[in-house]
């Protein structure tokens, strides 16, 4: 998995990259996701364009950084899912507990307008 990312004002998003599928790839977004909160930046998009698959193991750290940002009084919000990943989030249920907006920019008017 790539991880690359980039600032839009008070929001951090990071661009993810491949297959997330195991452990490697859970710890580097956990590592990323707590610099940027260590650093307080507690909004973020995780963009999700150019991901492929996501595996249980990554499905539980998405909501690990997820619920870190919320408890620094931020949150993560994904972007731009493919119909698999979105697919995903409805069979585990989970749609109705992250936030998930079709684009990135989405995301970021959302965090502008709280």
């Amino acid at each position: 998995m790539i991880i690359e990312e980039k600032k839009n004002g008070n929001v951090a998003i990071i661009n993810l990259k491949g297959k997330m599928a195991g452990t490697c790839e859970a710890e580097e977004l956990h590592e990323e996701v707590k610099s940027l909160l260590n650093n307080s930046t507690n909004q973020i998009v995780l963009n999700l364009q150019n991901v492929h698959w996501i595996g249980s193991l990554c499905i539980g750290a998405l909501m690990r950084e997820i619920i870190s940002a919320r408890q620094k009084s931020g949150d993560v919000y994904l972007a731009s899912p493919s119909q698999k990943v979105q697919r995903l989030f409805q069979i585990t249920k989970l749609e109705g507990v992250v936030n998930i907006y079709p684009s990135v920019e989405e995301a970021v008017a959302a965090f502008n307008k709280s």
